[in-house]
C-alpha cells in the first residue's frame, strides 16, 4: 500500500510540475508584476506554438533567458491548445515559464493578440500599437515596440 501511495504521489507531483510551466496570463497580470518588481528589464513576445519552427523558437527563448538573468520574459502563446505547448516543452527540454494569452482578454482566438496589445498599451500608458515584441528598460520605459520575431530577441536586448 505504501508503495502504491508513493507512486501516486510521484505521478501527482510530476503532473503538477508540468502544468506549472504553462500559465494563462492577462495584460493586468503583467502590468502588476512590472510595477511590483523594480530594476528589471521586461520582454514580452507573442508566438505561435502551432508552427514548424517551434523547436527553433524555444531554443532562442532558452538562450535569451539563460543569458539575461536580469530580464523578465513573457513568451506568450496565442493558442487554445495547451498540449501544443506542453509537447514543445517536453520535446525541447524547456526549463523556463511559458504563458498563454488568457481567453478572458478576448474569447476570439484570432483577435486575442490585438486585444492583448491594446490593453497592455493602455496599462503602460503608451500609444496604442499592435506588436509582436515589447521591451521595457529597468525604469519601465519602452525601448522597443514592433514586429521583432524570436530570432531578433538578442538584438532587441542588446539595444538596451
Amino acid at each position: 500500500m505504501k508503495y502504491i501511495l508513493t507512486i501516486l504521489s510521484f505521478v501527482f507531483s510530476v503532473c503538477i510540475y508540468s502544468q506549472g510551466q504553462v500559465l494563462y496570463i492577462t495584460p493586468t497580470h503583467i502590468s502588476e508584476h512590472i510595477t511590483s518588481i523594480k530594476n528589471r528589464k521586461t520582454i514580452l513576445q507573442f508566438w505561435n506554438p502551432n508552427c514548424k519552427e517551434v523547436k527553433d523558437i524555444l531554443k532562442e527563448y532558452k538562450a535569451a533567458e539563460a543569458a539575461h538573468k536580469d530580464t523578465d520574459f513573457y513568451f506568450i502563446a496565442i493558442t487554445s491548445k495547451d498540449t501544443l505547448i506542453t509537447n514543445a516543452i517536453t520535446q525541447s527540454n524547456y526549463p523556463y515559464q511559458l504563458y498563454v494569452a488568457d481567453a478572458a482578454v478576448n474569447p476570439d482566438l484570432y483577435k486575442r493578440m490585438a486585444s492583448f496589445c491594446k490593453k497592455m498599451c493602455a496599462l503602460l500608458h503608451i500609444k496604442e500599437s499592435e506588436f509582436l515584441t515589447l521591451c521595457l528598460d529597468r525604469n519601465d520605459k519602452v525601448t522597443y515596440i514592433g514586429d521583432a520575431v524570436y530570432t531578433d530577441i538578442e538584438k532587441v536586448l542588446s539595444a538596451n
